[in-house]
């Protein structure tokens, strides 16, 4: 089977990335594990028209226009921003089947409602849909017209030799450190509610900090709040998470397991993790074994779970360290590339 994959990020260069110890997995998602010929579409330089269609629809249209190589036999769009288009695209052209992701669809006000009407005249002509939560499948069949046997769900998985524990920094070696880290750009962050709970946490732990990887806006709040931008996948590993005590990953009710990268990331960098309890993110983690889960939008509840951790030097090594066995086990990029393969020779 020839599978041609159409991604945000171009692939060209990430292999020689990965083998400098740069990024994870040697392609974006391990995808260049799957047991068949994979070739990687790099996306076209933004144009003026692709930014508007992009910007009206939630959809790189762009890409209608360009037709997938004669010898593809699957066309694979990791989410719905290429896969809508390319559905759209092998309609016209009578082209190869098209299986794809779809992450952002299933939340209300996810796009735009001119790119929600044109998805759902598309969706239910591919050949396989899958969604990286269960709860997202019910919503995709009954709202989306997917087939239930065109459906499947899809455990989101991480490189865990690129995302692993690391030697305590030296500064934080003879003097406490109190540092809650948090990372992600997703819409459904709620960096407001992380913020306002630190400043309880500081009431109790005066040293304590947070640090955030995000273009998001942020209060400014000196000597409690600092952002750190977006970083390289190196400086995540080694400068955020592995200097954090606790990552905080603070979401707004979600069907799309917003957040699941920076839980799964932190996880297997022996992290303990604190993170909103949504249906997505049950089918990761279990409550008080390998994360704390905290209420959506409950303010006690977050700086409750972050001062017990904080404070807790034993209770919160034990679960960083059985966060880092269950993400070892159960969601590493190669299983995830697994899964999906079986899914592919199913269609």
């Amino acid at each position: 089977m020839k599978i041609e994959v159409h991604l945000h990020a171009p692939a060209s260069d990430w292999g020689r990335r990965n083998s400098a110890g740069l990024v994870p997995d040697p392609s974006p998602y391990g995808l260049d594990q799957l047991p068949h010929e994979v070739s990687f579409q790099a996306p076209d330089a933004p144009t003026a028209l692709s930014r508007l269609a992009l910007r009206a629809t939630g959809f790189d249209l762009a890409t209608v226009v360009r037709p997938a190589r004669p010898d593809t036999d699957v066309i694979l769009c990791w989410d719905e921003v290429y896969g809508v288009p390319q559905l759209l695209g092998s309609r016209l052209r009578k082209g190869p089947p098209v299986a794809s992701g779809v992450i952002w669809l299933t939340d209300p006000a996810s796009s735009a409602r001119a790119g929600r009407v044109v998805a759902r005249r598309l969706l239910s002509g591919a050949d396989l849909i899958w969604a990286l939560s269960s709860a997202q499948l019910p919503v995709l069949e009954r709202h989306w017209g997917v087939p239930a046997d065109r459906l499947a769900h899809l455990r989101f998985g991480v490189d865990t030799s690129f995302w692993r524990p690391g030697p305590e920094p030296a500064s934080q070696a003879h003097t406490p450190s109190f540092l809650v880290g948090s990372a992600g750009n997703d819409r459904h962050r709620d960096y407001r509610l992380l913020v306002t709970a630190m400043r309880s946490v500081r009431h109790q732990i005066p040293k304590a900090r947070l640090e955030v990887a995000t273009w998001q806006p942020l209060p400014d709040i000196p000597d409690l709040v600092q952002r750190r931008g977006t970083l390289s996948h190196t400086d995540l590993r080694d400068t955020l998470y592995r200097r954090a005590q606790v990552v905080a990953v603070v979401v707004r009710p979600n069907l799309h397991v917003s957040g699941i990268t920076t839980v799964l990331e932190a996880m297997a960098c022996g992290r303990a993790v604190v993170c909103t309890r949504t249906p997505g993110i049950e089918d990761y983690v279990t409550e008080n074994e390998n994360v704390i889960l905290t209420r959506p939008g409950d303010q006690d509840d977050l700086t409750a779970a972050l001062v017990a951790l904080l404070l807790d030097d034993d209770r919160r090594h034990a679960l960083a360290e059985a966060g880092r066995r269950h993400v070892s086990g159960l969601f590493t990029t190669s299983r995830m590339v697994k899964d999906l393969a079986g899914l592919l020779d199913r269609t």
